[in-house]
Parts: structure tokens; C-alpha cells; sequence
């Protein structure tokens, strides 16, 4: 079984490169984390799911409640990896195997997600790298203390050099949404229902062309 922390930034300052009008690209971004959430909580091999955040404002957020805990960052301006260096730092000596998936995984199943992480349970420190090949969406380790976070540009190469072996997934599991062409991509793979439920709105899907 497994223990997942899930870094989230603010409703208004994630997916800068997602080109939306701020509102809608507001609502698209806190609907892709319910979607990520539910997937978690539905995967029979994960155990607990802690929710990492940086904005204060988010605490009491209808898509937060079910999951285990909420960790603030302590400080809202450092970056994720060392955000997550701190998060870590709280789990040494814990028996359970984490990992870290993103937020941004509108299309996630939970039975891809199982067989990513069984297949992690082979490898001391692995990763799933995105669609194109260069970023992250999950990072696992057996000990907390062999994950070492390398996100950022090109974190796939990163976390590879860092000793992090490639598995192997379904689609859905690579999909982070970053851009528009991202998000076309996870609806023809199929959306979980809160960001299919927003995209269905045509004021919002006339956007996705």
C-alpha cells in the first residue's frame, strides 16, 4: 500500500500556459484536481493521499475534503522540490512506499494508476515521464528518503540521471495538462467527471476549438 502526496498551487496562479481566459482556466485547473483526487481515492493500492499546498486559501476547499491531511508550505515562495524535500523530510523512518503525482491528470484511471504503482514496487526510485517525454507525473520510492524530486523543466532527464528507473503506463497516467493541445488530448482519452462536467459548458469548450 501505498502513501501519495499531491503538490497543488492555487486556483489563479497554476497552468500559466494553459491559454484561457483566467476565469475559465481557474475553474478547468480546480476541476482536474478533483478528477486526479477521486482517481486516487478510488486505486486499491493507495493507502492515504496528503495534499501539499502553497495558498493558504485553499484550506477548506470542497475538492480537498477526503483526503488525508493538508501540509502549507511554510513558504509559499520556495519551489516545489523543496517544498517536497521539507514534506519528506517529516516521513523518514516511515514504512510506507510514497510517491508524488501531480495534479494536472484529468483523464487518470485508478486501475492505470495500480498498475504503475505495482510495477514501481520493483524499483527503489521510478518515475512515470509525461506524453512527451521530458516531465513527471508520478515519482515513486519505496523509502521516503531515496525520492528525490527533480520536477521542473525536463524533469523526466533529471529524475533519470538521478537513478530513477522509467515505467511504463496507460496514457491517461502521462497526461499532465499544460497547454490547450494537452487538455484536447485528455478528452479523447476520456475525463473524469468534474473537468468533463466544465468542458461540457460551451462558454468554456468553445475555447478548446
Amino acid at each position: 500500500m501505498w502513501q501519495v502526496v499531491v503538490p497543488v498551487k492555487g486556483w489563479d496562479t497554476a497552468k500559466s500556459r494553459l491559454e484561457l481566459p483566467p476565469a475559465a482556466r481557474r475553474h478547468i485547473v480546480r476541476a482536474m484536481t478533483a478528477d486526479t483526487l477521486a482517481a486516487l481515492a478510488n486505486c486499491s493500492d493507495v493507502n492515504t493521499v496528503s495534499v501539499l499546498i502553497r495558498d493558504r486559501a485553499l484550506i477548506g476547499s470542497s475538492v480537498l475534503r477526503g483526503v488525508e491531511s493538508v501540509v502549507v508550505q511554510p513558504d509559499p515562495t520556495a519551489s516545489l522540490n523543496v517544498a517536497l524535500r521539507r514534506y519528506l523530510s517529516t516521513q523518514v523512518g516511515q514504512p510506507t512506499p510514497l510517491a508524488v503525482v501531480v495534479a494536472d491528470l484529468p483523464a487518470l484511471r485508478a486501475g492505470s494508476l495500480f498498475a504503475v504503482l505495482r510495477d514501481a514496487q520493483q524499483h527503489h526510485f521510478a518515475m512515470v515521464a509525461d506524453r512527451e517525454g521530458t516531465g513527471t507525473t508520478v515519482l515513486t520510492a519505496l523509502l521516503p528518503s531515496d525520492l528525490g524530486p527533480r520536477f521542473g523543466d525536463r524533469s523526466a532527464v533529471a529524475h533519470a540521471k538521478a537513478g530513477a528507473a522509467l515505467i511504463a503506463s496507460a496514457p491517461d497516467v502521462a497526461c499532465d495538462v499544460d497547454t490547450v493541445a494537452d487538455l484536447r488530448y485528455a478528452r479523447l482519452l476520456g475525463l473524469g467527471p468534474q473537468t468533463a462536467s466544465l468542458l461540457s459548458d460551451p462558454a468554456i469548450s468553445s475555447w478548446l476549438g
